[in-house]
């Protein structure tokens, strides 16, 4: 699961990360916080990722696309369909999918 702080802006490197100063019950929020009080920029495995903004509301595309495919039967399927589902299956994702 993960997790979405609206209105956090990216840390430009671990020195100015909220994460890396923090702890909870004693343990430290970010397991880079050793290596990460050292360094001046952004570790490579950082786990935090930038979301861009401005942007419109996120929403399961493959949802959309599964109720797509069964709202509209296949004789009904038109060019608009067919363009619509290619726009969906190549929007550019912001978020990665999760298991």
């Amino acid at each position: 699961m993960s997790l979405l702080i609206n209105g956090m802006d990216m840390p430009k490197n671990c020195r100015k990360c909220d994460f890396t100063h923090c702890t909870r019950f004693g343990q430290k929020l970010c397991t880079f916080l050793n290596e990460a009080t050292s360094i001046k920029k952004k570790l490579p495995d950082c786990p935090l990722t930038e979301i861009p903004t401005p942007r419109g509301r996120l929403i399961d595309a493959d949802v959309l696309m599964d109720l797509l495919e069964k709202s509209v039967p296949e004789k009904n399927r038109g060019h608009q369909f067919y363009v619509f589902r290619h726009m969906l299956r190549n929007a550019p994702t912001i978020i990665e999918e999760e298991e």
